[in-house]
């Protein structure tokens, strides 16, 4: 058993990360601006460190594309010397493993999100040579979906809602080409994985998962709820590399490889909304 400290623990991913590490019998310590914490203040996660002495720190927390777009200097707080705070406090304090979550924006940061995730990627590769003992991992999404995402670059969940609380009409954006995704209990699995099997050299992992357009994901809802009519409108993707995304690297460090393809990860979200909203599992339409 081991003891993980996770920022960002009340968060979208970082839920799915702390009940995984949970189930695997590891204890979990939460830092979380929900429960009064800030990323940004040092003295209180240095406190949060030596009250609960993790063997790993796994930091999740940070502002995400639409809140550092309309709050740049806030976002570079939370995101760049929230990093700093963590990556520094962690490595000071003797911890051997720390993993951040890093993104595909960061591979061409033409967002205001992007840089602080490349900043975060250069802070930790400045830092390592004065701690080579231990592991700075960056681990670099694409577009995580799933049941309980309600923050960030949200057009494609509004999508899948609409389909699943079966509203008339969905509007959808049309991007015009593929991008990538990833399930968040795959999501969640890849911090495992880089937690119980990354070498010691590690450095930045990409997670590649399911790379389809959107129009493969309106074939599959479409087909589970045809009564929904649907109007597309040109949209872009944040300034982003989708197709830069490599999961060959950590699969040939730690095995991990995505299992969960578009259209399962569709029946999961879909079946989760309808759940919550007391309708019917869609599954079997």
């Amino acid at each position: 058993m081991a003891r993980i400290l996770v920022t960002g623990a009340a968060g979208f991913l970082g839920r799915a990360v702390t009940a995984r590490l949970e189930e695997g019998g590891d204890e979990t310590r939460g830092f979380d601006r929900s429960f009064g914490d800030d990323v940004s203040d040092a003295p209180a996660f240095d406190a949060a460190l030596a009250g609960f002495r993790p063997d790993a720190v796994v930091h999740l927390a940070a502002l995400l594309t639409p809140e550092c777009a309309a709050d740049p200097p806030h976002g570079a707080l939370a995101n760049c010397v929230g990093t700093a705070v963590v990556l520094h406090g962690s490595l000071r304090a003797g911890v051997r493993t720390v993993i951040f979550a890093s993104s595909v924006a960061a591979i061409v940061p033409g967002s205001v999100y992007g840089a602080t995730k490349a900043f975060g990627e250069h802070l930790a590769a400045a830092l390592r040579p004065d701690h080579a003992d231990a592991r700075v991992i960056a681990l670099r999404f694409g577009w995580v979906y799933g049941e309980g995402r309600t923050r960030g670059w949200n057009e494609l969940h509004q999508l899948i809602e609409g389909f699943a609380l079966e509203r008339p009409e969905v509007r959808y954006p049309d991007y015009g080409g593929p991008l990538d995704w990833t399930y968040v209990d795959d999501a969640s699995a890849a911090v495992i994985a880089c937690l119980d099997r990354a070498p010691r050299n590690a450095t930045v992992y990409d997670l590649a998962g399911d790379h389809r357009p959107v129009t493969d994901a309106l074939r599959h809802l479409g087909h589970r709820f045809p009564s929904v009519r649907t109007t597309g409108y040109v949209a872009t993707t944040p300034p982003t590399a989708w197709s830069s995304l490599d999961g060959s690297l950590i699969e040939r460090d730690t095995g991990f490889r995505p299992g969960i393809r578009l259209e399962e990860g569709l029946d999961r979200t879909i079946d989760a909304i309808r759940r919550a909203n007391g309708l019917a599992p869609a599954l079997g339409r």
